[in-house]
């Protein structure tokens, strides 16, 4: 498969979901994932976040994934920022990107819509979308070297890329799209977020004014 960019074909870039949302899975079945992923042609690796039923933890298994490959690059697909601590978020970035030998060069973020994974976490439903334009700036500021605590230094580990990976809005919502359009620098359109209808969205978004990087897109960048 290929894709087209300014006339020249490229080769189309694919990245595989690990599974996290159903119960029973094993060490040796996530192990068989790595290793299948690594193997195979896939360019990245990536794992999205739930709180409620029988969901593994995102951030663990990419860190497991990080020591079980050496290959493929790992995306969080998706942090719900405004559930936990921006500083902490930016901390484990990091810290995930040098375990992996820095194979995270983009991270996805959103909002989410479950009112009870926020509740079971003891995080704010109300008032995230304010939160989250906050916490992506306080994201930069951690890896840009920035004291977040005046006194307090730097808060590292930093980032094997200066300034850190791309971070990719995860919604297609033109609402949405405009509120992070100042600090995120991609999309990252989820199953039922890809329709005719609403496939426009990102595609007027590449062309707005200072978004000179345009569009990312996953499992296709």
């Amino acid at each position: 498969m290929v894709a087209i960019d300014n006339h020249e074909q490229t080769a189309m870039k694919i990245g595989i979901c690990l599974p996290y949302m159903k119960a029973g899975l094993t060490r040796d079945d996530y192990l068989r994932w790595f290793r299948a992923v690594d193997e195979g042609p896939f360019h990245s690796i990536s794992c999205g976040e739930r709180v409620h039923g029988p969901t593994y933890d995102m951030r663990i298994l990419l860190a497991a994934a990080a020591t079980a490959t050496s290959r493929v690059e790992l995306t969080p697909t998706l942090y719900v920022l405004p559930m936990h601590n921006a500083v902490r978020v930016a901390k484990e970035i990091a810290t995930l990107d040098i375990l992996s030998g820095g194979r995270v060069n983009k991270a996805a973020l959103g909002y989410g819509g479950r009112e009870l994974d926020y509740a079971a976490v003891g995080a704010s439903f109300q008032g995230r979308y304010g939160r989250m334009d906050k916490q992506v700036a306080q994201m930069r500021q951690v890896w840009n070297g920035e004291e977040i605590v005046a006194g307090g230094g730097a808060i590292g580990p930093p980032p094997t890329q200066t300034g850190g990976p791309q971070l990719l809005a995860g919604a297609m919502a033109p609402k949405v799209l405009n509120a992070v359009h100042s600090g995120q620098t991609g999309c990252m359109p989820g199953q039922a977020t890809v329709n005719a209808r609403n496939w426009h969205v990102p595609l007027a978004w590449q062309t707005r004014p200072g978004n000179a990087q345009g569009v990312s897109a996953l499992p296709t960048d």
